[in-house]
């Protein structure tokens, strides 16, 4: 995903995805401009930095028992 793309995915989603969405953003092989990524355990949000100039947080929310 380019930096463009990440940045409407997670709008779309209001900065709140699932784990799998996590993880297929962070993807190297999908993401490869991801230079930083942090993770706040306090309340669970990722903040990553591009290549190309962009910043992204976002919160994983943990799946829902059904």
């Amino acid at each position: 995903m380019y930096s463009w793309e990440i940045e409407e995915f997670l709008k779309k989603r209001d900065h709140i995805v699932t784990p799998e969405e996590c993880m297929m953003i962070m993807n190297p092989n999908q993401s490869n401009q991801i230079t930083n990524v942090r993770y706040c355990t306090y309340n669970n949000e990722y903040q990553i930095q591009t290549s190309d100039g962009y910043y992204f947080m976002f919160i994983v929310k943990e799946k829902e028992n059904k």
